[in-house]
């Protein structure tokens, strides 16, 4: 999933949560069932959370760089380092 789906599926299940606190406060005879639908929602949700989390921290984590060539170019030279004394790492081609 996506890190908005994620998003959203965690908004979802912590609106169910606290709908169901809510009622298990209303309703007391069936105060158990929402209580323990509520904390398995809940466990649910903190699973989604720490897979938003370390989606979020790993797209974060991604070593980005912009290649900026003429459009002639047929091929680009990459380099370890940014001069044009560097060793090559690898060729891009178009």
């Amino acid at each position: 999933m996506s890190a908005s789906e994620m998003t959203f599926v965690a908004a979802v299940l912590y609106f169910v949560i606290m709908l169901l606190v809510i009622l298990s406060v209303r309703f007391k005879l069936q105060r158990k069932v929402f209580y323990y639908t509520a904390a398995v929602l809940g466990f649910f949700l903190v699973i989604v959370l720490l897979s938003l989390v370390s989606s979020v921290r790993e797209y974060d984590l991604q070593e980005r760089a912009v290649i900026m060539a003429s459009d002639t170019d047929e091929e680009i030279v990459v380099r370890f380092e940014p001069n044009d004394d560097a060793t090559e790492h690898f060729r891009l081609y178009e």
